[in-house]
């Protein structure tokens, strides 16, 4: 739960003592986790396998689902070369034939290693943690590597560089490439000299919607004794996954044409192209991630004769002069140990009584006892910080209509006064030491100009004098590490400001350095006093002597001396001055008094002093009212009962008591619905409501009474900002906003480099990290994007000690989201990147228990979604979804559709069948509208779904198989008695015609009912 009050809070807190760190645990990915069960199969087709021929010419070799297989060049019985929870893939033979290099996590993290294949010992190559190499080809003379690494910068994607190693290890070897020249190298092959290396290219970082027609991905040549670099080819569809042919020194490569991935001979002496036969490729991967290459490896035989690749679902030889195509059958025993899916129920009606802010200020003893409110709630009260003698308090509100002021408060009265005048966006006031000046910040007024809080285009830093005049000292960065606003602080003579600012490294791609700076207090003179690489708060004590800050979520102490104008480093592993942690886990919301020193925030408990002490501000949950019979309805109850015709539901309170062909009983209001159908409300899995990235919160907000109107009554955010998505869960909980039920993971655990990113490098870190986003309120954890296997194991082992789900994000990476799967992940974010899908994929998912939300609108591997329902749909002309969508947001997103896609090229819809299979496996498929288009949007997604699950399927993803998914299955996604009452009354049929999902005439949410045009309340009258 975030606490809004817990600046003006904070003065009465007091210290906790840092326990002993203990060892970290030792970890094998192959063996600690709790495997429960293991799924087997012969398997005669693949997805995604790479392969190489032997240099005998008699046989080949290829991975399948994270092991390797040796096949007679004419298939047969596939030998498995390596096997067990390790993920191995990539396979490459030595030129002696004696070798085989592959990518492999066996050591927790993807590095490359070497199998003798007469002796089966394997060894690794490289140590790149943190980073990562996920491809290997040999040199001619099996004397080197070149090796493709990924670097994680600072966005979690990453990008990739080129390496050249020694076959022996040991050594660091040479960087080829560099990320600032070209982002993300890929498909890298040595000539038949070995003298130069040919790989694919993309001058840019990925992007969504990029289009391979204009040539996204082209063909590098390097030579590596001068160093040039060339471009070998430009034009439409590309080119990529170049294999040398060992007789001629021609290339295969691959390209786009069409609309189809095809194989064409390329020569590098005459740059001369030509399609190789008709075959026709599975769909690559040029408009995903290419995590794993633009296509999977291929291979000529030693004569040069054949070409052998992957291609739907088959290894298949393809002769290098017609083209002609041949399947190579195999056949390959699969085995995997699986574990169970971390899983918990939750309660969705949570307490009675809320325990958050609520909108107000409170007041609570140090002693203990209740809170008490000191504001009404008819204004949101942002930042409260005291005056030194503790007599007043400063604060800033916020109102949708009035927009925001400040005001100090004398608190022993509750007198107000009103410090400014001019309605605005303002944030972060502070006092002077000696109470007669006031700083705060205020915005560009974008909120005036029907902008949200969330949209200003600068931030100034004012301060108000003693006699009412206010003084402009310049711009500020007006949402600082945890996205609040920066607090500003007097010195201790008070001539004096202290703020935080961004210093950017001049590096690219890292993150900026946080520094401490002094102004004077006109804005000028600007002194940097301290740099930290990424604190995310940072507090002076009142004698300006020692500075407290957040980092890796941890809260630290450190000296502040004088040093004659020099900058000094701080960092939690030392700097310029000892430093000295101070939370026994994590921390926020930092403060500094003169009575106890450095106190901060975990969720509602505050510490620093002799105990921690808890807020108990509470207000009571809002709930449904009377017995309500709805009668003459059609009822898709999504449960055991399946549909039932003429039917009536009985709702008491916010709960549904009877569901059935009774009658109603004589104490019930009657509704008759005329035959009209109801059913589950709808339960977005993936939905992003964007509340905003500033303190000041709106009171009502449009996308979250746009998505209740079309009936999607619960919402879980996989990625949201702590300060903001639990409070406004809890408003909409206690009656304050109107809105869908909102559940969250709070803020993914990100693994790239930024401030607020969760270093995770053993199981004790994961333990920290879950329990800070389980005390925030947090129903379930995304781990996004941690880079080794080992970190995300960790994370689901800490989480089953929570109690907490895992949602990961995929990430565009078909190894990395099977590994998830093995390891017991409860759901995939995002859609697998390829389509379609095979029966190892199916098979392993299906096995694992693992639920899936592919959220089709942003699908990976080709156009999102969106764009086809932005291309078909007229929102412009839809008096519903204007009525509650910004002006702005219409102006910007429908006036000027700027795709226009041909029907063939909709890959969401090869992503919906590969879900639909995944279904009819038995994987819990959910639906996840990620946001894109608020209320609507979840709609299409509904529909793109139901193209490849079905309507009935579509339906089961959009209600029942969420909640089970998010642990709600005993509150919510069926029309049962027990439930609570969220329903949505529609005027047509969704088993018959899944467009009649958006006809709806009343959304009814914990028993209360709103009309499903306006949302206004209806009331049930006997």
């Amino acid at each position: 739960m975030r606490l809004p009050v817990a600046l003006a809070l904070s003065l009465l807190l007091s210290n906790l003592a840092c326990a002993k760190k203990k060892e970290p645990e030792a970890w094998d990915i192959t063996s600690s986790p709790r495997w429960a069960k293991s799924w087997a199969a012969t398997l005669s087709e693949g997805t995604w396998m790479s392969v190489d021929v032997h240099p005998s010419g008699e046989r080949l070799v290829f991975d399948l689902l994270g092991d390797l297989y040796e096949l007679p060049i004419g298939g047969g019985e596939a030998k498995r070369l390596t096997d067990g929870p390790s993920w191995d893939n990539d396979p490459r033979y030595s030129p002696d034939g004696e070798r085989l290099l592959f990518v492999s996590d066996r050591d927790g993290n993807q590095e490359l290693h070497i199998l003798e294949l007469k002796t089966g010992v394997t060894t690794k190559l490289t140590e790149g943690r943190p980073e990562r190499f996920v491809e290997g080809e040999w040199s001619p003379d099996g004397q080197r590597v070149l090796a493709r690494k990924r670097i994680t910068d600072t966005r979690s994607i990453g990008m990739c560089e080129l390496w050249l190693l020694d076959a022996k290890g040991g050594a660091d070897g040479v960087r080829l490439t560099t990320t600032d020249e070209l982002p993300f190298p890929n498909d890298a092959t040595f000539s038949n000299d070995g003298r130069s290396i040919y790989f694919a290219s993309t001058p840019a970082r990925f992007q969504y919607n990029q289009d391979p027609n204009n040539g996204l991905w082209e063909l590098i040549h390097l030579d590596l004794e001068t160093g040039e670099r060339r471009q070998l080819t430009g034009e439409s569809g590309g080119a990529f996954r170049p294999a040398v042919n060992p007789k001629t020194g021609e290339l295969a490569i691959l390209r786009r044409v069409a609309g189809k991935t095809v194989v064409e001979r390329y020569d590098p002496a005459s740059g001369a192209r030509a399609r190789l036969g008709s075959v026709e490729l599975d769909h690559d991967n040029q408009e995903g991630f290419t995590l794993n290459g633009v296509y999977p490896h291929t291979s000529f035989t030693p004569d040069g004769k054949t070409l052998v690749l992957w291609s739907k679902g088959q290894l298949v030889a393809v002769d290098a002069q017609s083209g002609a195509a041949t399947t190579i059958p195999f056949s390959a025993k699969v085995d995997h140990k699986l574990a169970a899916p971390v899983r918990f129920k939750h309660p969705v009606a949570r307490a009675d009584e809320l325990r958050e802010a609520l909108g107000r200020l409170w007041l609570q003893p140090v002693s203990g006892g209740a809170a008490r409110a000191i504001t009404d709630g008819s204004r949101r009260p942002i930042a409260p910080r005291w005056s030194d003698d503790g007599a007043r308090l400063v604060y800033a509100t916020w109102h949708d209509v009035e927009q925001g002021d400040v005001r100090v408060m004398t608190v022993a009265t509750g007198a107000e006064e009103r410090l400014t005048k001019a309605p605005a966006q303002y944030l972060a006031p502070a006092f002077s030491h000696d109470g007669t000046q006031i700083t705060w910040i205020r915005g560009s007024g974008a909120p005036l100009r029907g902008h949200s809080t969330a949209s200003e285009l600068w931030f100034r830093l004012e301060l108000r004098e003693a006699d009412g005049t206010v003084r402009d000292l310049g711009l500020i960065d007006g949402s600082g590490g945890a996205n609040r606003g920066v607090p500003v602080t007097f010195s201790p003579d008070g001539q004096r400001l202290y703020k935080l600012t961004d210093e950017p490294t001049g590096a690219p791609n890292t993150a900026p350095k946080t520094t401490l700076v002094s102004i004077d207090l006109y804005g000028r003179d600007e002194r940097v006093l301290a740099r930290w690489d990424r604190a995310a708060e940072v507090a002076i004590s009142p004698k300006g002597d020692a500075v407290a800050f957040v980092e890796g979520h941890k809260v630290y102490t450190a000296p502040l001396p004088l040093t004659g104008g020099q900058a000094i480093e701080l960092n939690p592993k030392g700097g310029a001055f000892p430093v000295t942690a101070k939370s026994e886990r994590a921390g926020d919301w930092l403060s500094w008094t003169t009575t106890d020193g450095p106190r901060w925030a975990m969720g509602p408990t505050f510490y620093g002093g002799a105990s921690p002490i808890n807020l108990d501000a509470r207000l009571p949950r809002a709930k449904g009212q009377g017995k309500v019979a709805y009668t003459n309805a059609r009822v898709l109850t999504m449960g055991a009962a399946g549909v039932i015709e003429r039917g009536t539901i009985v709702v008491d309170g916010e709960r549904i008591v009877s569901v059935g062909s009774a009658p109603p009983p004589a104490d019930a209001t009657v509704v008759d619905l005329g035959g009209k159908t109801v059913m589950p409300g709808l339960i977005d899995v993936h939905a992003h409501l964007h509340y905003g990235v500033s303190d000041a919160q709106p009171q009502r907000s449009w996308a979250h009474e746009i998505n209740l109107a079309y009936g999607v009554t619960t919402v879980f955010d996989p990625s949201a900002h702590n300060d903001t998505v639990f409070a406004t869960s809890e408003r909409i909980e206690a009656g304050l906003e109107l809105g869908p039920r909102v559940f969250s993971t709070g803020y993914i655990l990100y693994g790239a480099k930024s401030k607020d990113k969760s270093d995770i490098q053993n199981l004790d870190d994961a333990r920290m990290h879950l329990a800070r986003m389980k005390a925030m309120g947090a129903t379930g954890v995304k781990s996004y994007q941690q880079p080794a296997r080992a970190q995300r194991q960790w994370v689901l082992a800490a989480a089953a000690e929570e109690g907490l789900n895992v949602y990961p994000e995929g990430g565009g990476d078909l190894w990395q989201d099977l590994t998830m799967i093995v390891d017991g992940h409860t759901d995939i974010e995002h859609s697998l990147p390829n389509a379609p899908l095979y029966d190892d994929v199916i098979g392993l998912y299906a096995a694992s228990g693992a639920s899936y939300t592919p959220t089709l609108l942003v699908a990976y591997g080709g156009v999102s979604g969106e764009n086809y329902y932005f291309q078909t749909e007229d929102l412009l002309r839809d008096p519903k979804f204007t009525r509650f969508t910004p002006a702005e947001w219409v102006d910007r997103n429908l006036r000027r559709r700027t795709l226009v896609i041909n029907d063939e090229d909709w890959f969401h819809r090869e992503v919906s069948k590969a879900a639909g299979e995944l279904a009819a496996a038995g994987v819990k498929v959910n639906l996840g509208g990620h946001g894109q288009v608020q209320g609507i949007g979840p709609h299409w997604e509904l529909w793109a779904l139901a193209e490849g699950l079905g309507n009935e399927a579509a339906i089961r993803a959009a209600t029942i198989n969420g909640a089970w998914t998010l642990g709600f299955e005993d509150d919510l996604g069926s029309v049962e008695v027990g439930k609570l009452a969220d329903l949505i009354v529609l005027d047509g049929d969704p088993l018959a015609d899944i467009r009649a999902s958006v006809r709806i005439t009343e959304v009814i949410k914990g028993g209360v009912r709103y009309d499903g045009e306006t949302l206004k309340r209806v009331e049930s009258r006997p």
